[in-house]
């Protein structure tokens, strides 16, 4: 065995740079040293694209970001902003805009170009079709007029190309930055929380807030340009319209002045129901959560059933508020798919009426082009007013979050202390548990929590020595924990003083805290690496026989909690963490012997705590919480809690001296009577006690020795993902989720759309050739109102149908899943994260429900329009030929 300092062979150490799994050496960026015209065109990446094509690439082909992505950079950048508010109340938009904006002012920049060069495209095709039909027209040389016109549209085309790609680029990184950073401010701002409030909050909201609020204001940042931009195109759009088309553009006007008002209104109703479905989703997740971190406990009961109907019942009720905002949204599309057909109709309408003049090719087919550059604008501004809405919602759960106040520490002097240099002291305060966390709770969660909230320490007075240890004894429930609380910040005093010296607190809780990690990491946890130290901690714990047994020693993985490790080994570990620590002013350890044998708990306590052994924290102040006494006789001083008040406070020998009534001496000798009856039973019942010795032995052999198969030493593997294509098991799966009638009916409605949508191009097309008047001009008009309606009509229903089998899917596809993981062996839950298994019902889940069936379906719909465009070309071509 290896002497204090000495390092054991049978214990491999590595550096905190090799436990800590480090990411591969990247090389740096081709973009940031790439030429203006590479950095335009994006040529640069052309590398990485043909290495893709040829094989999946992985994390190693990928270069390293730039400094300016690097997340603790925007993170820092934020949480300045943040903290620099001038007032708390203020919109969390405020600081995002001064950490992030001046990206976006030249991504609004670049999109104001590009737009503008899309209306060239409209002018040079009325100037192209005037000069077709007669080339006199032409404001100068006619054999180069058409050279000229089409070299024009060409350069504005690439103008606008290049223009709005760098847009995408702009915002699109830019929202991957605010992401990282709110994603990071979430995180931090979670662990500063009491305790308390993380239970109000539930982590399923907390982990909600992390994914979907973030990805909720990502994904505006994608569009929030199109706020501005959408109203500057229509009405730029709307003025070529009255050049060539006269007043009877304004029939126009006002048709798309009565839509963007009605598309806000339904994105406002979709936003709301949207809040609805989160606090659903909230939910749902803050249960799952609480079944898979206490699955054996339902397993054990056979409680499988009961739960699933819990989860079936609060899924079914998101999915409600789900299909709600899928007719909300349908309705704003279908707005938006009548948008360019109302307004065409109504402008062609009042040319041809009001004005009474014939409608002529390049005046038909340039208002054309213009309602084409309609159709993205009117088809933006539904979702962008969406978007927003939804992105204000999460904002607004962000910023109550963000905005709680964190631990609070007082540093109130006092003007005399009954103990001479105290570490820690209490006058006559009064503790409750933070109201952190309830501000973001419905009202029948406040109610719960009011019922559910522990008793509060009540005029406390209490000091503890500077350098000393100290025991916090009393019975189960007396509030031991509970003012150990009050040194880590958990309880905020209601009145009274308190000070706490020093912020630097080492804490070992009652229930031990364990990663998925090395044991040298759940040790070390993230703290330089001190071989020496390391050893004497490991000694002092007793751990240097378990270490010895486990197939990697220090490297050998634990397991998420823990789950390969016994309750007592737990514990040591846990200690071995808070005594690790170095030059903390304050060491806290919530009952951490009880879990321990006697004999061990006896050498961890001469070892770590016990100054008249040369333990490894002598000279530090030490506080140890207990409800046995055993090491009472040791300390230098004793605080005795009963029902949630300080009963007794003194040295050994003072609270045994003074009476022999109070409520140390009564519970010491409670104590020394049950410690005389385990004697006496433990005389009676050595093949007991052999049984029970035989069975820890077991327990502890399976837990060290069942884990890592193949010697390996780990548990839990990296998580695999499927590379290269999908297979079409995976499509034949979710289409079947979504059934076979809505996927058919579905399909079907949305090519008779794009039927319908050819077939009144055509028409028009026939109108303008054959000029019509008088009653076949209203022939014309008629059937070209019938076909736009029965395009609007048929998309409207096409889109829901596809939409339904969407939801349809989710909902098969959800049920299916949470059976499948919850008849999973203990096996399963002991190798796989719970974060990891959270993560397919969050996250993913949310890309089923809401964007996977949205995706698809703009699949189909633009696949379909693609087609029916090559069927017209090769249909005109041929025609030609």
């Amino acid at each position: 065995m290896a002497t204090r300092g000495e390092v054991s062979p049978l214990l491999p150490l590595h550096s905190a740079a090799e436990s800590i799994r480090q990411p591969p050496q990247q090389e740096e960026t081709p973009g940031i040293r790439a030429h203006w015209l590479s950095r335009v065109t994006f040529s640069w990446l052309g590398p990485l694209l043909v290495q893709g094509a040829a094989q999946p690439l992985q994390a190693e082909n990928l270069w390293a970001l730039e400094p300016e992505d690097d997340t603790a950079r925007v993170t820092n950048t934020l949480r300045e902003a943040v903290n620099n508010a001038d007032n708390k109340n203020q919109s969390l938009w405020v600081p995002i805009r001064q950490a992030f904006g001046f990206n976006m002012y030249v991504a609004g920049a670049c999109k104001f170009v590009g737009d503008c060069s899309g209306f060239v495209g409209p002018i040079c095709i009325n100037a192209l079709i005037k000069y077709v039909e007669d080339p006199k027209v032409a404001m100068f040389s006619a054999s180069h007029y058409g050279y000229i016109l089409s070299g024009t549209l060409f350069a504005a085309s690439v103008l606008q190309t290049l223009c709005l790609h760098q847009h995408h680029h702009l915002v699109i990184r830019e929202a991957i930055r605010v992401r990282s950073a709110l994603t990071m401010l979430v995180y931090e701002k979670s662990l500063k929380l009491s305790s308390q409030a993380k239970s109000t909050l539930g982590s399923g909201r907390i982990l909600n807030m992390a994914t979907i609020d973030t990805n909720r204001i990502l994904e505006l940042f994608y569009v929030i340009h199109y706020s501005w931009a959408a109203p500057v195109q229509l009405i730029i759009g709307m003025l070529l319209l009255v050049h060539y088309l006269g007043p009877a553009s304004f029939a126009g006007v006002i048709i798309m002045v009565i839509l963007l008002p009605t598309s806000a209104a339904l994105s406002s109703q979709a936003a709301k129901t949207s809040k609805k479905m989160l606090e659903c989703s909230d939910k749902r997740l803050k249960f799952l959560t609480e079944l898979f971190q206490h699955i054996r406990v339902v397993k054990f009961y056979a409680w499988e059933s009961e739960m699933l109907e819990q989860v079936d019942k609060i899924r079914g009720k998101e999915l409600s508020y789900l299909k709600k905002m899928i007719i909300w949204n349908a309705y704003g599309r279908v707005i938006l798919q009548a948008g360019p057909v109302l307004v065409s109709f109504g402008t062609f309408a009042a040319y041809s009426y009001v004005q009474n003049e014939p409608l002529t090719a390049d005046k038909a087919f340039t208002a054309i082009t213009l309602f084409s550059i309609f159709r993205l604008p009117l088809m933006v501004l539904p979702q962008v007013f969406s978007l927003m809405f939804q992105a204000n919602v999460s904002i607004k759960r962000l910023e109550s979050f963000l905005y709680l106040e964190g631990h609070q520490r007082s540093s109130t002097s006092l003007s005399a202390s009954f103990i001479s240099d105290p570490s820690f002291e209490i006058r006559h305060a009064t503790f409750k548990w933070s109201n952190e966390g309830r501000k973001m709770t419905d009202e029948a969660t406040k109610e719960a929590v009011k019922v559910t909230l522990p008793a509060q320490l009540s005029n406390v007075t209490v000091s503890i020595p500077k350098g000393k240890l100290t025991l916090v004894v009393g019975a189960v429930g007396s509030g031991k924990s509970t003012l150990l609380a009050t040194l880590l910040g958990e309880l905020q005093p209601e009145y009274g003083v308190v000070r706490i010296p020093s912020r630097y607190v080492s804490y070992a809780a009652q229930t031990p805290y364990l990663i998925n990690a090395s044991v040298q990491d759940n040790i070390l946890f993230g703290a330089p690496l001190d071989t020496a130290r390391l050893h004497r901690v490991i000694k002092s714990c007793e751990l240097e026989k378990e270490l010895v047994r486990l197939p990697n020693g220090f490297q050998s993985e634990i397991g998420e909690n823990g789950v390969t490790l016994s309750g007592g080994q737990k514990q040591r570990v846990s200690i071995a963490r808070a005594v690790y620590s170095k030059d903390q002013e304050l060491y806290v350890f919530d009952d951490s012997l009880s879990a321990l044998d006697v004999h061990v708990a006896t050498r961890v306590f001469n070892q770590c705590f016990n100054e008249a052994t040369d333990g490894l924290l002598a000279g530090r102040t030490r506080v140890l919480s207990t409800h046995s006494l055993q090491f009472a006789h040791l300390a230098d001083w004793i605080i005795v809690m009963d029902n949630m008040k300080v009963a007794e406070m003194g040295t050994f020998e003072d609270l045994t001296q003074v009476t022999l009534s109070g409520k140390f001496a009564t519970l010491l000798k409670s104590f020394q009577r049950a410690e005389e009856k385990k004697t006496t039973d433990a005389n009676s019942d050595d093949q007991s006690g052999n049984l029970n010795m035989i069975r820890s032995k077991s327990r502890s052999s399976s837990s060290v020795d069942g884990d890592a198969a193949g010697g390996t030493g780990v548990l839990i593997q990296d998580e695999e993902k499927a590379e290269g294509n999908l297979s079409w098991s995976v499509y034949s799966s979710y289409f079947v989720s979504c059934g076979a009638i809505s996927t058919v009916g579905a399909l079907a409605l949305l090519i008779a759309t794009q039927i319908s949508s050819v077939s009144t191009d055509l028409w028009l097309t026939n109108w303008t050739s054959n000029k019509p008047t008088g009653v076949n001009l209203t022939f014309y008009l008629s059937i070209y109102a019938y076909l736009g309606l029965s395009t609007i009509v048929l998309g409207f229903v096409g889109d829901l149908c596809c939409r339904y089998a969407g939801l349809s899917a989710s909902k098969q596809m959800h049920y299916r899943l949470l059976r499948h993981v919850i008849k999973g062996t203990m096996r399963f839950f002991d190798t796989t994260p719970v974060g990891r298994i959270l993560n397919r019902f969050s996250n993913d889940m949310n890309t089923i429900d809401q964007k996977l069936n949205n995706a698809i379906a703009q699949f189909v719909t633009m696949l379909l329009a693609l087609l029916t465009i090559l069927w017209e070309i090769l249909s005109r071509v041929a025609t030609l030929g």
